[in-house]
């Protein structure tokens, strides 16, 4: 499975939306259920979302905000058809280190700030925060499996900004329960 979706969209330039993450108290955040409330997460309003089919391989959806300052925070969820090949493997563990390895190297440098096993509900996880772009940037990832769904939490934001309560709350705001 490739990851080049997240390795696209990571690069981004500051489209302001609003003036900047320290204007937090300005968004108006919603919520965002996938069908049968499978997830639930907190979006600011003005964000994208997309379906996209993954050639005879399932469909992604992705919901991305752009925000002043460099500052891009997505949810990307894969839906696996139940006789894809390229799904993850039964061995969970592996593929979550497998995904935190790409994205790594997608930033030759990347310094490993934090990373960590995690639990969301029955989803098995993976999380970890890089410094990026010199120490200029970070990049927070959560990636999670369940039920042939793969969900990739990533932000990429500032170093100033890495204990936004924006990238707190969108962060902290994923809930999976099937």
């Amino acid at each position: 499975m490739k990851r080049r979706d997240l390795m696209a969209w990571a690069a981004i330039g500051g489209v302001g939306l609003v003036a900047g993450p320290a204007r937090a108290q300005s968004l108006t955040w919603e919520e965002v259920a996938g069908p049968n409330g499978r997830y639930r997460l907190e979006m600011p309003k003005g964000y994208r979302h997309r379906t996209v089919p993954q050639a005879g391989r399932g469909t992604r959806q992705s919901y991305l905000i752009e925000l002043g300052g460099n500052f891009a925070m997505e949810l990307m969820i894969y839906d696996y058809e139940q006789n894809d090949q390229d799904r993850p493997p039964d061995d969970l563990y592996s593929q979550l280190l497998a995904a935190e390895s790409l994205v790594k190297r997608r930033w030759p440098g990347a310094r490993v700030l934090e990373q960590k096993d995690l639990q969301l509900g029955p989803a098995q996880g993976r999380g970890f925060v890089l410094a990026i772009d010199g120490g200029q940037k970070v990049l927070a990832a959560r990636i999670y499996y369940l039920n042939a769904r793969l969900y990739e939490q990533v932000a990429i934001v500032p170093a100033a900004d890495r204990n936004s309560p924006v990238l707190a709350r969108f962060m902290n705001s994923l809930s999976i329960s099937s």
